[in-house]
């Protein structure tokens, strides 16, 4: 027995480049968005973990993640790092470390994520809320409180603090401990 169906014609069209907004990556569907940021209390310059949640039907296989450095309010109060990208079912979470520069930090701001709606033929932008954070002046510690060991020789100069770094005053390398690998004591 043989069966023959008619034909199925099907259009594909590409997502269009009129009215294309700056915060589109690539999602095509149906979506809704979350942040998260871990901790919500940190020092100037300490790390901080920010994730964004995408949930929803269509395609996000081939997304990217949001362009962080070209919204100002981020690229101010923020030092960031390149994202990491996982997709699992139908979500794809977008993982930032970013450190905050300044006490005036006080929160992580909205984050905008556009997709492509098949079903109205436009380009949708949703917004994420605000995250409130804590940021409060890093510690600063004293030369005394830099931990090291004594100097192997007497004539050694006693290791100084400075501007160009806490070695700067070495010179000689034969001050430095001996690291030297000896391959004849393993065999």
């Amino acid at each position: 027995v043989y069966a023959f169906a008619k034909p199925v014609s099907v259009r594909v069209k590409d997502v269009p480049t009129e009215g294309r907004p700056d915060s589109y990556t690539g999602a095509v569907g149906r979506f809704q968005i979350g942040a998260e940021v871990t901790p919500l209390a940190a020092k100037v310059g300490d790390p901080m973990t920010l994730t964004l949640s995408v949930q929803g039907q269509g395609t996000l296989e081939n997304a990217l993640a949001p362009k962080l450095e070209s919204i100002d309010d981020f690229a101010q109060h923020f030092k960031l790092y390149e994202a990491t990208e996982e997709t699992r079912d139908d979500s794809r979470r977008f993982t930032y470390s970013l450190r905050p520069k300044s006490v005036e930090t006080k929160e992580v701001p909205s984050i905008p994520f556009s997709y492509f709606d098949v079903e109205k033929e436009t380009f949708i932008t949703l917004q994420t809320a605000p995250v409130s954070i804590a940021v409060t002046t890093a510690d600063r510690m004293t030369s005394g409180e830099i931990a090291m060991t004594t100097p192997k020789r007497a004539e050694s100069p006693n290791i100084e603090a400075r501007a160009e770094g806490i070695f700067a005053n070495v010179t000689d390398l034969r001050e430095m401990r001996d690291e030297t690998l000896h391959p004849n004591r393993w065999f």
